[in-house]
């Protein structure tokens, strides 16, 4: 398969959010907070865009596209000591977070806390979400939407952080020096794995 990985653009954000909505499709995580058993797509797509706009500004995150156009993947960073959702960004996600969540907003809020409160405090670069399309899986587009901030992260000295909702990505993020340095099990719901990476020289 023939792919195109770049930095991301605005432009791009209606595809990113399909993308990822096919790749979030049967997260455990994302289920356990709506208590269902998938990440339905229409709250998918709504929940990416928001979050992919959000972070576009810091200019780390990355898209595959194949020669049609067509988005593959995206990968989503934040920059150190910026992963925190801003004061003046709250505005911005409480919409989506209410529609996409509905009832099951206090579960997911407290998901989301215990996560923040085992977040390395150490500076970082954080990979917030990485998807790519099931159909596009197995042909490198998820190392190539890792691939330029990990370099960063090497040239820079500076440790890189990740939480995988799957016990089968472990292998995967592994591979590119990534490893598990807790595991987090949610009340009544799935395991969600640490993963903190050490910049090569």
């Amino acid at each position: 398969m023939q792919f195109t990985a770049s930095h991301a653009t605005s432009e791009q954000c209606v595809g990113v959010g399909e993308a990822l909505a096919r790749a979030f499709h049967d997260d455990p995580v994302f289920a356990y907070m709506l208590g269902r058993t998938d990440f339905p797509n229409s709250k998918a797509q709504r929940f990416f865009r928001t979050f992919y706009n959000l972070q576009l500004s810091q200019e780390l995150s990355y898209t595959a596209h194949d020669d049609t156009g067509k988005c593959l993947g995206a990968s989503i960073w934040c920059a150190p000591d910026a992963w925190k959702v801003r004061l003046r960004d709250i505005a911005r996600i409480v919409p989506t977070m209410t529609t996409v969540f509905g009832a099951g907003l206090p579960r997911a809020l407290i998901a989301l806390q215990r996560l923040e409160h085992l977040h390395p405090k150490e500076p970082h670069y954080y990979l917030e979400f990485i998807g790519t399309d099931p159909d596009a899986q197995g042909n490198g587009v998820g190392s190539a939407l890792l691939a330029p901030v990990l370099e960063r992260c090497d040239q820079e000295q500076m440790p890189a952080y990740l939480e995988s909702s799957k016990e089968s990505n472990v292998a995967f993020y592994a591979r590119h020096g990534f490893k598990v340095s807790h595991v987090m099990q949610h009340p009544g719901g799935p395991q969600q794995w640490l993963m903190w990476r050490e910049a090569t020289l």
